[in-house]
């Protein structure tokens, strides 16, 4: 894994814990979840981009990395929109998690009970469901009558399948409460 994080914004300097120790804690993160992390850089972030976050110089440049390390997976530790996320997997080759997603990571494997995997389910399908509805957003600009037609069908077709699938984990997840059941 390679690790980005950066010096400005949700992830720079919070509450005290300097830009450093935020890379440190997300190189531990990565860690936990016995990821190699092959490199791991504070990446300034002056104007976060809407397409790719980074400039495109540092797109290249991380794309390079990555390549050099034959890395399979890039962590962003901040806040990536699905767009984001898209352009820069398409860039650099490899799969690209945000701070959230590597963190849905870490309880996906260690969930233990049938509640607690349930529950990061259905977090994670929340999370996806988020990612999903933005990404078809840019079909009701496209055409006039508020999105109408087979672009809102796509769109509401997209979350759809998601909200679903969160229902009956949700219900699941109620059982299992009522029930008092602790292993699955």
């Amino acid at each position: 894994a390679a690790i980005g994080g950066n010096g400005s914004g949700p992830a720079g300097s919070t509450a005290g814990h300097s830009i450093e120790d935020r890379l440190a804690e997300a190189i531990g993160l990565a860690r936990a979840i016995q990821l190699e992390v092959c490199a791991a850089e504070i990446v300034p972030l002056p104007q976060p981009r809407p397409s790719t976050l980074f400039g495109s110089g540092k797109v290249k440049e991380i794309g390079e990395l990555i390549t050099a390390q034959d890395a399979g997976l890039a962590i962003v530790d901040h806040t990536v929109t699905p767009v984001q996320q898209r352009n820069l997997e398409k860039a650099w080759g490899c799969k690209v998690l945000d701070r959230t997603g590597l963190i849905l990571e870490i309880f996906g494997q260690r969930a233990l009970t049938r509640e607690g995997r349930l529950q990061v389910e259905l977090a994670h399908l929340t999370y996806q469901k988020s990612r999903l509805v933005r990404t078809w957003t840019h079909l009701e600009r496209q055409r006039g009558g508020g999105g109408r037609g087979e672009e809102k069908a796509r769109l509401q077709g997209s979350g759809e399948g998601t909200v679903f699938e969160g229902e009956l984990v949700a219900a699941a997840l109620g059982h299992v409460a009522e029930d008092g059941l602790a292993v699955g």
